[in-house]
């Protein structure tokens, strides 16, 4: 039951870190930025669409 729990509270410990960077790196933008690591965000407009099918459509 111990090791459960351990590992349920690393796994939101992680989760809860991950937001972090990504507050961290909206607050601060490129001043985090090194040689070595770059902080950012990637956006983009996605469409699924299969080749083939007569039903498939683009869906967003």
């Amino acid at each position: 039951m111990r090791r459960f729990i351990l590992t349920g509270l690393i796994i939101i410990m992680t989760v809860s870190m991950a937001h972090s960077q990504v507050l961290l790196s909206l607050i601060f933008g490129d001043k985090l930025n090194s040689g070595k690591v770059e902080f950012g965000m990637n956006g983009g407009f996605n469409l699924s669409y299969l080749r083939g099918i007569a039903e498939s459509k683009a869906q967003n």
